[in-house]
């Protein structure tokens, strides 16, 4: 698989629970962190420090997956809106674009990015060697919300059926064929909630 991703989607569409369960599948710790706790001291050096140190970290822990949350703020050196700061922006995507390509002789690093809005993102963050993976994330469907709702309510799930004022047969045995698998993934649900993930 590739060392490097891109989650995309809606807000609460599962960006984070996703790497959660990337790292109890590869029974890996998590390092969370996000662009917007870089940003917090303000100036260049210590954002720039910030960064280096969530990747010095990683390294330091592998094998890891360290999650780069709400990567879209560190913004594009082609979006035309930070003009009067630009050589700030620019220093802040380069130091990100030097420290991926150093993940890459990093073994063990997985470096896995979360945004809601990709379009925003420079494309050098993209190419090949970068966060060249995009997984994108939709909002559930019918049978998706099902399967979900199925998982939660397990064994009560026939007596909601059962009172409920009216269920068309439709939804009904979609409901039953979800329930009928949720004891298959009730086992890998549950560890992507309790594995060995830990936050950093």
């Amino acid at each position: 698989m590739s060392t490097k991703l891109i989650l995309s989607g809606p807000p609460g569409t599962g960006k984070t629970t996703y790497a959660r369960a990337l790292c109890n599948s590869l029974q890996v710790p998590l390092l969370v962190t996000s662009v917007a706790s870089w940003l917090e001291p303000g100036y260049l050096g210590d954002v720039l420090k910030r960064m280096s140190k969530a990747f010095e970290l990683a390294r330091e822990n592998a094998p890891v997956i360290l999650f780069v949350d709400e990567i879209d703020n560190i913004g594009s050196r082609f979006g035309g809106r930070r003009e009067q700061h630009d050589d700030y922006w620019r220093s802040l995507i380069n130091r990100l674009l030097e420290l991926l390509d150093g993940t890459a002789k990093t073994d063990g690093v997985i470096v896995v990015a979360a945004t809601n809005l990709p379009e925003k993102i420079d494309p050098a963050l993209l190419r090949s060697g970068r966060l060249e993976k995009h997984v994108a994330i939709p909002l559930p469907d019918l049978g998706a919300l099902t399967g979900i709702l199925a998982h939660h309510l397990g064994d009560d799930l026939a007596g909601v059926l059962a009172t409920a004022p009216s269920v068309t047969p439709k939804a009904s045995d979609t409901v039953s064929r979800h329930h009928a698998h949720s004891g298959r993934d009730a086992d890998a649900l549950e560890s992507s909630n309790r594995g060995v993930c830990s936050d950093a």
